[in-house]
């Protein structure tokens, strides 16, 4: 029998996956090892692909709490011993770091105590977690355009199968598409934003980052086989502004980058959503790329189409979020214009800086604190405040 590891020692890399056929040439990517001080400071070392893995098997309940385990852990820069401090066993005692190392990378035995106790444990950190979390968020609003991205979402991951969104800018699709990863977070939605020029080298290490492992590999070829082997049918894969790979010369450097994509649907059988602007859907139609990415394209089982602005209904939905009722007279006019000129993203800002200009007042917002927020910013951008 092997000794337990240590808790704070690197799990080991996942050998080459034959299934994933013969490595191509070498090609390193172009990324600085980190230095010794970069080394010390990383206290959680456990890489998401070999905790994906160890718990690709589980019940969706054990599944969902080992790997958010994981990814707190990981995004706070906790060590396996500051993890176990607080986890409590039923009887009030912390669960040990080796004892959440084997539960992690899936080194517990059939004579293991089950995993159903830590899981419990693990879940009511979460709901602590979670709830001081929302007091610190900015007010999530969900619309009736969130909501069918949202079924858009699920989709993909029920039918194992790419979707599309397709939507202009400030139209709401990115906010919703980034509160269903946060929503779905335990190992089961991976949100990857497309890189500007969209290069498939940049692709591949942001979606390392996502899946909480090292982009610092030896060679592309191992770095996509561990991306690939981290997902399974159960997960989805989010690609947003997926326009960008085909904006740099229209596509010469972002094809191979959609190519891939395809290649961890198909090898893995998770769902995908492609989210992007209508230049993306112009170049599937007819772009120079187009037969390329029909094959991407047929996979597919559903295509959403946002409309071009929020809807009244949704607008109503947004400032509601903040007590008010629906816009009229001059708020309803400034409404208009902001979402016709700069789109929802400025809105929703305006809506906040009046939040803030009411909660200094001590008064319940009203639309006259809408007002006079855009009116300040608005003389900011004109100079008038240095008048």
């Amino acid at each position: 029998m092997q000794p337990t590891p240590t808790a704070t020692a690197e799990a080991p890399a996942p050998p080459a996956l034959t299934v994933l056929g013969s490595p191509e040439p070498s090609a390193l990517v172009p990324a600085q090892s980190p230095g010794p001080e970069a080394a010390a400071a990383k206290k959680f070392r456990i890489p998401g692909d070999v905790v994906n893995r160890a718990t690709k098997d589980l019940d969706d309940g054990e599944r969902s709490e080992l790997r958010w385990l994981h990814m707190y852990g990981h995004e706070n820069n906790l060590s396996l011993d500051d993890l176990a401090s607080m986890i409590k066993k039923p009887s009030g005692q912390p669960y040990s770091a080796a004892s959440l190392y084997q539960a992690l990378t899936g080194r517990r035995s059939a004579a293991d105590v089950s995993l159903a106790p830590l899981c419990e444990a693990i879940g009511k950190l979460r709901r602590i977690v979670t709830e001081q979390a929302t007091v610190t968020r900015i007010p999530y609003v969900h619309t009736n355009l969130a909501k069918r991205v949202w079924q858009v979402c699920e989709t993909a991951r029920t039918f194992q199968t790419p979707v599309f969104i397709f939507g202009e800018s400030q139209i709401g699709k990115t906010t919703a598409l980034e509160e269903y990863a946060r929503k779905h977070n335990h190992g089961g939605t991976i949100y990857v934003r497309m890189p500007t020029r969209g290069t498939l080298g940049e692709f591949l290490r942001w979606t390392a980052l996502a899946l909480r492992i090292s982009p610092q590999q030896k060679s592309e070829w191992f770095l996509k086989q561990r991306i690939i082997s981290a997902f399974d049918p159960r997960m989805v894969l989010i690609v947003d502004e997926a326009h960008q790979a085909l904006l740099f010369s229209w596509g010469r450097g972002g094809a191979a980058t959609l190519e891939f994509v395809r290649e961890i649907h198909d090898r893995s059988k998770c769902g995908v959503v492609i989210a992007a602007t209508l230049a993306f859907d112009e170049q599937m139609q007819a772009g120079v790329h187009s037969r390329m990415l029909r094959q991407l394209g047929l996979r597919r089982l559903t295509t959403y189409r946002m409309p071009h602005r929020p809807t009244r209904s949704n607008l109503d939905d947004f400032s509601g979020a903040y007590g008010l009722k629906p816009a009229t007279g001059e708020a309803l006019e400034l409404q208009t214009s902001i979402i016709r000129d700069d789109g929802l993203g400025r809105w929703t800002k305006i809506l906040l800086g009046a939040s803030r200009v009411a909660a200094k007042t001590g008064k319940k917002m009203d639309w006259p604190h809408v007002l006079k927020a855009h009116a300040a910013l608005a003389a900011l951008e004109g100079g008038r405040g240095d008048e």
